[in-house]
């Protein structure tokens, strides 16, 4: 912000010459973090993670010390010399501190040897700051005093003050980090008080008064070069340089960024505002897509057709999404901040009306540079200036049949396209690459679907066709391929939560629904007695269990029932391979619904229509439903040492925004929703939901399957209907590996013996493949780690490398094709294993990095039956630690002539080829069921 001194500081310092300074020798080659700026109402934390050192403006923070620190060391925005009215302690600043004004930036100038103002700085500034958790500070404005002292005296007296004012700081603050903006002159004097000196606008700058970028003129960028130089020789300390380019330029941000990094310094190129993702060292891919859409009145977002048909697709790809619903009018201003790689529109019927600013809003995305992806239904009139922008020119309505003209290999990907002249939209796109292009019986050229410079399009009725009675919903555009290109082809790789060291992940859930009926077997023993025998016991794996209140406690529905059913329960719970989890109080049927009567009148949703399980006495109450019931459960149902981990949506599984952080405010992970059911009569992915779905601040998180209710005809029968599950594990592992496997059912599965015959199929089935059991709340940290995860390019790097930070539960990266990886010099990658859709990469940390360079492939991990951990590598080998819940074993590559040994005793392979030999180890019981082993290979 402090450009527009360059030249007025210049008058005092004296210049070194460029070839001295360029030829001075560094005492020492000083740290390179990465660094990021954001002074934003609302900084993308998940995103800046990506980073190793983050500027925020403290005002947007509430409690620094909760920030993710993992990664990250996290700075607060402190101005020194000038102050923002709009700072909290500005209004206690007295009048005679003050020395006139910023104009630009519409800030006060404070007197730095006015008596008081250290102490004030002191404890007014960063004491509240250092109490909210904050431990580094990035001191701006540093030399602002040039403004108003205007004299040698009192040039030296300012200067006086502020090295008095740092000095302060260290002495009240032990362990303070301090970044200065500029303050050349003093830093001589403060010596191991600064760990790192930033400077804005060596090659381009925001000039604030005229509210415009420029190119640094070359005067002043080689007076701001000379200053650098020297302080990398006399400092050996970091050098930031912040430059500034508009949203619009990313190309232009990039080429100052690298000029900046050839120079020697850590870059940082944002916009004027430094409130967007900007271009540093490294650079954060954006992963987020805004989905703009329509649903009907009152519908759920989860009900709405974009987010059904779209959410698996754009998963898979590694994005997230943000859904807008046209008619409510509420689009974020600018999609521009670097966080969104495009806005997608889908929308089921013309939307004119329901948002006349959407067109405005769509042509300021694009002046923006943002990719756009029209879908369905386009949402603009083709025939205007912004449908002319984009290259479309409409014509009159054709006749007859179509001819086909263009066809790629991805239309037609479920359903052939219809040929009809009165379905499809008169309309030819100069713009495009057709993928589906017709020609009408007058002659006239018709495009349908076509990737363009600024994205694609792809048209009704050519996404998704209407479907018949006895054909549903078919894509005819295989969404996935057409996504790809239409957002880019970007070439990052995909966090993958399908798969764990190369293995298919199975997880495995069960609703606590019917836990008291009578199982159709001798003695009529409850269901939940005959779960735990009939399965529990006998597949000894991570199951996630929960059971309903409301249908087992002494104030449920069966109070006389309760002894026995609560001991069942507890021996459930006490196997040590069983989670525990709540399936709520009393079963609502429909979320919404009862959340809203019981806002009308809390009693009278005992009497409206089956909203809940009729429970006497008993009123929804959203706490009792959700912590209440996980309270019970682990006050009368767990044994010493557990607790309710995971709360299992019930019902619709719809749940409102205050249902999903209610879970969240007791510390439950939550699941369920969702519709995937694929068949091989219904083989089609418009039948397969994403993971999730974000409500306001929080996710809801989808089973990956649907549970045997819907393959039973609603448990009306057959009731052996849930071995068909098996053909929809098998549709969406390949050719596309989209789901893990889920074995997911309610407790009334065990009440009949079709029901359990078809349960041991199924687990009998999963068990036969090679996969990794994990617990419901493994895969749900899974999904949350997917939406939170940072993937960045980093720069530095010769070869291209990604940069990963995570909570380290994603532990599976996808690369498209065979993309070669240098794995000696990958960071904490383990292995390397081919899928049946890319190349499964195995992470071993919560920050990694993965080189993509042709090399010789040295011994790695080609596939394991649990996760690792502790990865190194050395010349001779690596070593790392296997978790696993059952059999743990895994299998190596390149290991000709390697020892293998585990916890210290030599290992001999048990299987595979000498390419690939097969370790399995003894599993080892621990109150947690998971078995660690530590693993050294060791190579000739």
């Amino acid at each position: 912000m402090l450009d527009g001194l360059a030249r007025a500081v210049r008058r005092f310092l004296g210049i070194l010459p460029l070839a001295i300074v360029a030829s001075a020798a560094l005492a020492q080659e000083p740290a390179r973090p990465a660094v990021a700026l954001h002074y934003g109402a609302k900084p993308p934390i998940d995103e800046l993670q990506a980073f190793d050192l983050v500027v925020l403006d403290p005002d947007h923070v509430a409690d620094a010390a909760a920030l993710p620190r993992r990664h990250t060391a996290w700075y607060a925005y402190v101005s020194v010399v000038e102050m923002q009215p709009s700072r909290a302690a500005f209004r206690e600043l007295p009048p005679a501190w003050l020395r006139g004004r910023n104009a630009d930036w519409g800030s006060a100038l404070v007197d730095q040897t006015a008596a008081g103002w250290s102490e004030f700085f002191v404890t007014r500034v960063i004491a509240p700051l250092w109490s909210r958790g904050f431990r580094g500070f990035f001191l701006d404005t540093l030399d602002a005093y040039h403004r108003f002292a205007l004299t040698p005296q009192e040039r030296a007296a300012q200067e006086d003050a502020l090295v008095a004012l740092v000095n302060t700081l260290h002495e009240r603050f032990p362990g303070i980090a301090l970044v200065a903006n500029r303050g050349f002159e003093i830093l001589p004097r403060l010596k191991g008080k600064v760990s790192m000196v930033a400077a804005e606008s060596l090659y381009l700058r925001y000039e604030a008064g005229a509210r415009r970028y420029s190119e640094v003129p070359a005067a002043d960028r080689d007076w701001l070069l000379a200053q650098l130089r020297r302080v990398q020789a006399e400092h050996a300390i970091p050098v930031l340089v912040i430059d500034y380019a508009p949203p619009a330029q990313r190309a232009a941000a990039r080429e100052a960024a690298a000029r900046i990094r050839a120079d020697g310094f850590i870059a940082w190129v944002t916009n004027g505002a430094i409130d967007m993702l900007g271009v540093g060292d490294v650079e954060v891919e954006p992963r987020r897509v805004a989905l703009v859409t329509d649903r009907p009145p009152g519908a759920d977002f989860q009900q709405a057709t974009a987010v059904r048909y779209l959410s698996l697709p754009l998963h898979y790809l590694g994005y997230t999404i943000d859904v807008f619903d046209i008619a409510e009018r509420r689009l974020p201003p600018t999609l521009a901040d670097g966080r969104y790689a495009a806005v997608l529109t889908w929308f089921s019927q013309p939307i004119e009306g329901l948002n006349p600013q959407f067109a405005g809003w769509l042509a300021a995305q694009l002046d923006a540079g943002v990719r756009l992806v029209m879908m369905h239904n386009p949402g603009i009139e083709l025939d205007s200036a912004l449908g002319r922008r984009l290259g479309f020119t409409t014509t009159r309505p054709p006749g007859g049949e179509l001819k086909v003209r263009v066809r790629e290999p991805m239309v037609g990907f479920e359903a052939a396209p219809p040929l009809l002249a009165r379905d499809v939209l008169p309309l030819r796109s100069a713009a495009a690459t057709p993928l589906l292009q017709f020609t009408a019986a007058d002659g006239a050229t018709l495009d349908a679907i076509g990737h363009t410079p600024w994205g694609g399009f792809a048209l009704a009725p050519y996404t998704v066709s209407p479907g018949a009675l006895e054909l549903g919903p078919r894509w005819i555009v295989d969404p996935i391929a057409f996504l790809h290109r239409a957002l880019g082809s970007p070439a990052h790789p995909v966090p993958d939560v399908s798969t764990e060291g190369g293995r298919r992940l199975l997880v495995t859930h069960i609703d606590g629904d019917g836990f008291p009926s009578r199982a159709e077997m001798p003695g009529t023993p409850f269901a939940g007695e005959a779960l735990l025998r009939e399965i529990l016991v006998r597949y000894p794996i991570p199951h996630t269990m929960s059971v309903i209140q409301g249908e087992i406690a002494a104030n449920g529905m069966y109070p006389s029932l309760a002894p026995a059913l609560e001991d069942i329960a507890r021996r459930i719970f006490a196997l040590p391979h069983v989670e525990i989890a709540s399936h709520s109080f009393s079963h609502p049927f429909y979320w919404r619904a009862v959340s809203a009567a019981a806002r009308r009148d809390p009693a009278a949703v005992r009497y409206e229509k089956l909203l809940n399980l009729r429970i006497p006495g008993y009123s929804f109450d959203l706490a009792a439903e959700i912590a209440g019931s996980a309270a019970y459960i682990d006050r009368t149902l767990a044994p010493a040492g557990k607790k309710t981990r995971v709360f299992l949506w019930t019902g619709d599984t719809v749940p409102t925004a205050e249902a999903v952080q209610a879970a969240d405010r007791a510390g439950l992970l939550n699941m369920n929703g969702g519709e995937t059911l694929a068949t091989r009569t219904e083989p089609t992915m418009t039948s397969m939901s994403g993971l999730g779905l974000r409500r306001g601040d929080t996710l809801q998180v989808f089973a990956p399957n649907q549970n045997e209710n819907v393959y039973t005809g609603n448990w009306t029968g057959p009731f052996y209907g849930y071995q068909r599950a098996i053909e929809t594990f098998e549709l969406t592992g390949a050719p596309r590996r989209l789901k893990p496997i889920n074995i997911y059912y309610h407790t009334y599965s065990a009440s009949k013996q079709a029901s359990l015959a078809a349960l041991h199929r199924v687990y009998g089935w999963a068990l036969a493949q090679p996969v990794v059991p994990v617990y419901g709340s493994d895969y749900i940290r899974k999904v949350r780690d997917f939406h939170a995860l940072a993937i960045a390019r980093d720069w530095r790097a010769e070869a291209t490398t990604w940069r990963v930070r995570g909570e380290g539960e994603v532990r599976t990266l996808r690369l498209g094709g065979a993309q070669p990886i240098d794995l000696a010099r990958s960071r904490q990658v383990g292995g390397v294993v081919d899928g049946p859709d890319g190349r499964f990469v195995h992470l071993a940390d919560a920050a990694a990095e993965l080189r993509l360079a042709t090399a010789a492939a040295p011994v790695h991990v080609r596939e394991a039956s649990g996760w690792l951990r502790q990865f190194s590598r050395r010349a001779d080998g690596i070593a790392f630690s296997l978790h696993a819940y059952t059999q743990p074993g895994f299998t190596l590559a390149a290991a000709a002539g390697c020892r293998v040994r585990v916890d210290g005793r030599d290992l001999a392979a048990t299987g595979g080829d000498a390419a690939h030999p097969r370790y399995e180890l003894a599993r080892v019981e621990t109150s947690t069921t998971e078995s660690v082993f530590r693993v050294d290979v060791a190579c000739r």
